[in-house]
C-alpha cells in the first residue's frame, strides 16, 4: 500500500486537467479517511489547490478497484476448480 498513485486534477487558474503524482496510497487513504485536503498542483500556473469533491471519489474508487484486484481470492475461486464432485 506504499506505492504511489497518480490522479488528474482540472487546474482552477488554466482549466486544463494536470497529472498529479508523488502521493502514496497509504497517505492518500489517510487524507480521504479524515476528510482533510488533498492538494494538487500546476507547473505552468504555480498554483495549488484542494482537489474537488468529485475528484476526491474518483480517486477513492480507484483507490478502491485497486484493493480489489489485489485482493486474495478464495480457492473455490480459482477458475480451474472443477464443479463439485468432479
Amino acid at each position: 500500500m506504499s506505492e504511489s498513485m497518480s490522479f488528474f486534477s482540472k487546474c482552477p487558474e488554466c482549466g486544463n486537467a494536470r497529472l498529479q503524482g508523488g502521493y502514496a496510497r497509504g497517505a492518500l487513504v489517510q487524507l480521504l479517511e479524515a476528510a482533510d485536503p488533498i492538494e494538487a498542483y500546476c507547473v505552468p500556473c504555480d498554483v495549488h489547490w484542494p482537489i474537488a469533491v468529485q475528484e476526491r471519489h474518483l480517486v477513492a474508487r480507484g483507490i478502491a478497484a485497486e484493493q480489489r484486484e489485489a485482493a486474495p481470492r478464495s480457492p473455490r475461486d480459482h477458475p480451474t476448480r472443477g464443479r463439485p464432485g468432479e
